[in-house]
């Protein structure tokens, strides 16, 4: 009881904050980890393929006695047959050597891996440590059943650790420059939930986190949109959102619109590269509430933008 009221007392005077990752996905997108995933992968072809060979050993030699079998003598058969007997026995030891509890596939998946896990965490505290964050919690294992895309720190631990396995690689990144308009809400609902608002300040701070991505200021855009007569929340077209990127010597322009269908709401999203004035493609975020579209509108835009620091 003494126990509970200490660690009552430490929520109770100490600003918490909360952020979850999803460690699957990090596991999947970090390029180190996939570096580390295709070399256990070769280690287990090779063990794989040795496996093979010496059950198509034991095949050969079971067919070959069959054919000779009538004229062997009792004692040459139970030779014959000892060998078998040893190279099954030996086929039996190599899965095991291998396969087994702990064998050589699960040592050099410790060896492996553990150094992976070591640097994720490491990124994991330093980021919470920037960002102030208190606990951190894995979505991928812990049973959460509702939380904020906002405390979603996951594409933020992805863009750090492939940006610092970039760097030791020696993959060049490069920072970038970008603008973001804010939404057009196309329906009145989606005004009235002021949904615009919504998408535009989370993709903000999302993209602020970003130390390649340099945001230009809402008022250089407020003013911006000015010189051509549209306000915040205006439906811009596409040769003006050129143009404002442009004005503002950007690389990258980002705009967008929210809509509203049923209960569904969908934010589209575009960016123009501003160099080569072409669009680059991003697609849909769909969700049944605000927070599921934030969620997947993140993961839609960590990954383009992944590919344009490159």
């Amino acid at each position: 009881m003494f126990c509970f009221l200490i660690f009552l007392n430490f929520f109770l005077f100490k600003e918490v904050k909360i952020a979850y990752v999803d460690m699957d996905k990090i596991l999947k997108e970090y390029q180190g980890a996939n570096e580390v995933l295709r070399q256990l992968q070769k280690d287990i072809d090779e063990w794989e393929k040795e496996a093979d060979s010496l059950k198509n050993l034991i095949n050969k030699s079971k067919e070959e006695l069959e054919i000779k079998k009538l004229m062997l003598t009792e004692e040459g058969l139970k030779i014959e047959l000892e060998k078998i007997s040893n190279l099954e026995k030996r086929y039996n030891d190599f899965l095991y050597e291998i396969w087994g509890k702990g064998g050589r596939l699960e040592r050099r998946q410790r060896e492996l891996i553990s150094p992976i896990t070591e640097k994720i965490s490491e990124v994991i505290k330093k980021i919470a440590e920037g960002e102030g964050i208190t606990i951190v919690l894995d979505a991928s294992n812990a049973k959460i059943l509702y939380a904020e895309p906002e405390l979603d720190i996951t594409q933020l631990v992805l863009a750090e650790l492939n940006r610092e396995y970039a760097k030791k690689e020696g993959v060049a990144t490069k920072e970038i420059s970008v603008g973001i308009i804010p939404f057009y809400e196309r329906e009145a609902q989606a005004k009235e939930r002021k949904l615009g608002d919504y998408f535009y300040s989370n993709l903000f701070n999302f993209l602020k986190r970003n130390p390649n991505i340099k945001l230009a200021a809402e008022k250089d855009m407020g003013d911006a949109l000015s010189r051509h007569n549209l306000k915040i929340g205006d439906k811009v077209e596409r040769n003006t959102a050129f143009l404002i990127g442009q004005e503002l010597s950007l690389d990258y322009i980002l705009y967008g619109i929210v809509s509203m269908s049923g209960k569904k709401i969908i934010c589209e999203l575009k960016i123009i590269d501003i160099k080569n004035n072409s669009d680059i493609s991003v697609g849909k975020a769909e969700g049944g509430s605000k927070e599921e579209t934030l969620g997947k509108l993140n993961d839609l835009v960590g990954r383009a933008f992944y590919r344009l620091i490159r």
